[in-house]
């Protein structure tokens, strides 16, 4: 999986935040899927 982004925000604070964001959306779709896996092993 590549990601491509304008070059404004790779450097420094933009660089910074871009990758928490992603890094967040990332984690929170794992979880997601974690928690519907957990659900389906219940039922």
């Amino acid at each position: 999986m590549e990601l491509v982004f304008p070059v404004e925000y790779t450097t420094g604070y933009n660089h910074s935040f871009t990758f928490l964001s992603l890094l967040c959306i990332y984690l929170f779709k794992e979880s997601s899927r974690v928690c519907e896996f957990q659900e389906r092993d219940i039922l």
